[in-house]
C-alpha cells in the first residue's frame, strides 16, 4: 500500500508538480538586475512568477513535500525488508546442498553494485552514516553471505 501511494505521488509530481518550473528560471537574475532589464517590470514579473518573495525561491507543491517526507521512510522500510529477503535463498541453498541454480555472475554483480552504492552514498553524505548508507551496507552484507554460500556449495 505504501509503495502504491509513493508511486502515485511520484507520478503526480512528475505530471503536475513540475509543469511550472523551467530550469533556466531557477537561477534567474536577482530582482534588482531584472528591474534594470530592457523590459523593466514586465521582465521581472515573468522571471519571478510563482516564487516566494521572502527568499526568492519557489515553494514546493504540497504533493512534493509529502513525497519527500515519505520517500526516506519507504526506502528504509522496503530495503530493510529486502535484507531479510535474502534469508530464504540462503536457507534453501543450505538445505538442498546445491547452489547450481544460482548465477555467480549475477550475485557478484549485485554485491559490487550495492557495495559501491554504499560507498558513493557515504562519500556524498560528507563521510557520515545515514539510513541509506546503513541499508546499503546491510544489503551488501547479505549479498556477500549469499555469494559465499553459493561458492561453498560449488567447491
Amino acid at each position: 500500500m505504501a509503495l502504491l501511494l509513493l508511486t502515485l505521488l511520484l507520478l503526480f509530481e512528475l505530471a503536475i508538480g513540475h509543469q511550472h518550473l523551467n530550469a533556466s528560471d531557477t537561477d534567474a537574475c536577482p530582482p534588482e538586475s531584472c528591474k534594470r532589464a530592457n523590459n523593466g517590470n514586465q521582465q521581472f514579473s515573468r522571471r519571478h512568477q510563482g516564487r516566494n518573495t521572502d527568499n526568492g525561491k519557489r515553494r514546493p507543491p504540497k504533493s512534493r513535500s509529502l513525497y519527500l517526507l515519505l520517500l526516506p521512510w519507504t526506502f528504509t522500510a522496503f530495503d530493510s525488508i529486502r535484507i531479510l529477503g535474502h534469508l530464504p535463498t540462503v536457507l534453501a541453498i543450505i538445505e538442498s546442498g546445491n547452489s547450481s541454480q544460482h548465477s555467480m555472475l549475477t550475485w557478484i554483480t549485485w554485491l559490487g553494485a550495492n557495495s559501491t552504492m554504499a560507498a558513493w552514498l557515504y562519500e556524498h553524505n560528507g563521510q557520515r552514516m545515514s539510513k541509506a548508507v546503513a541499508v546499503n551496507v546491510g544489503n551488501t552484507t547479505m549479498f556477500l553471505v549469499t555469494t559465499l554460500v553459493i561458492v561453498y556449495y560449488r567447491i
